[in-house]
């Protein structure tokens, strides 16, 4: 049985990592003995498990930790699967983001082995990861690569010279969302049965927009009718903690703590997309969106922007919306436009499952172990 090692950054319960957990959780999986490497711990790794050999490389606590960073630096931590890799143990080596190359202690290994860089990274994290030298360096290094989007195509081949038999762009692998197309059988909101409700999703960061989210926000509810309530819903309170901190101060000042509620990452998040009326996307940068396509596979439109987002691959304007870049009142526009037309939104919400279930049928996991497959028996 041919053997595959998969490296991602975190075992964390966010985009590149579940791809992983969805692409282990599939049954192609089951035709090769699996291993992850694990660059830092968290939640997912009990999932793993259940389908792979799992080994961490660092406490995450220690991440930020200075005097860490001088011991990573300058002397290889010992573990098992560093060892394998040298040793040329995997038959492919499976590299789950540019976050995950960055974050190795060594990349001897590359020249050693047959492998596969999965690029999930837009070209502003890049910059912010500080990966654009070690990128120029190593990309010719890989077998071959996977990009999630059309967009991260475009910004990686229009800085590196690639040929095209080199790459593919394949969508990240959603978990299917058993009874999509049903109403929530919990009830999580407690909001009256005529309201309307747009949901939105994400660490608080900059990338993710909750500065742009809260201005949409204000917009909608200024316009909106007093006689049916609105209500604006972000999930999510990990990441920045200057951010949150002035968006809920702000949020207070404004007197919109009744319309506006910020809740903290749950595990029945689907539930809340499930009652929720329409997923507004406020990303400055999305290379993929997997939470958005969770949200069409419940027959929620979504409204995103259309400069650097690589979701408007299956989002349009028959199924949400797709608004100039940062077009604070043109997003406004659109969900108001659902708001006060039931018949409207409830076309776009049709569209929309009708997208999700075209674009499901076009296995991603099908796609990428055929890829494993031709680079392990490549020459």
């Amino acid at each position: 049985m041919k053997k595959i090692l998969f490296i991602i950054h975190e075992a964390s319960e966010t985009g590149a990592p579940l791809v992983i957990n969805n692409l282990l959780n599939s049954s192609y999986s089951k035709d090769y003995k699996c291993f992850v490497l694990s660059i830092y711990g968290g939640k997912i790794e009990h999932n793993l498990r259940d389908n792979a050999q799992v080994s961490v490389l660092y406490v995450k606590g220690q991440s930020k930790d200075f005097f860490h960073k001088v011991i990573r630096k300058f002397f290889k931590p010992k573990n098992d699967y560093l060892k394998k890799l040298e040793s040329g143990f995997f038959d492919l080596v499976y590299i789950n983001s540019i976050a995950s190359l960055t974050r190795l202690p060594s990349l001897k290994f590359l020249k050693k082995n047959k492998t596969v860089l999965h690029i999930h990274e837009g070209p502003i994290l890049i910059k912010n990861l500080d990966a654009e030298v070690l990128l120029q360096k190593e990309i010719n290094n890989f077998s071959k690569l996977i990009f999630v989007s059309d967009f991260v195509k475009e910004a990686i081949i229009s800085e590196h010279k690639i040929d095209s038999s080199k790459y593919e762009v394949i969508a990240p692998i959603n978990r299917w969302i058993k009874g999509f197309n049903s109403d929530s059988e919990l009830k999580l909101l407690g909001f009256a049965k005529n309201s309307f409700v747009v949901c939105s999703s994400g660490s608080m960061n900059y990338t993710k927009g909750v500065d742009v989210f809260l201005q949409i926000a204000i917009n909608v509810i200024n316009k909106a009718n007093l006689n049916r309530p609105i209500y604006f819903i972000w999930i999510g309170t990990n990441g920045s903690a200057e951010i949150r901190n002035h968006l809920l101060a702000d949020i207070k000042k404004m007197s919109l703590e009744d319309n506006i509620k910020i809740l903290p990452n749950t595990d029945a998040i689907i539930s809340y997309f499930k009652e929720s009326d329409v997923f507004l996307l406020s990303s400055r940068e999305e290379s993929y969106s997997m939470v958005a396509m969770e949200n069409a596979m419940c027959g929620k439109p979504v409204i995103c922007f259309d400069k650097g987002n690589g979701t408007v691959g299956f989002i349009n304007n028959e199924n949400g919306a797709v608004v100039p870049y940062l077009g604070i009142q043109e997003a406004a526009t659109a969900i108001l436009e659902m708001y006060d037309n039931p018949v409207v939104l409830k076309r776009k919400s049709t569209a929309m499952k009708k997208s999700a279930l075209e674009f499901s049928a076009d296995n991603g996991a099908v796609r990428i172990f055929n890829l494993i497959e031709e680079v392990i028996n490549e020459g």
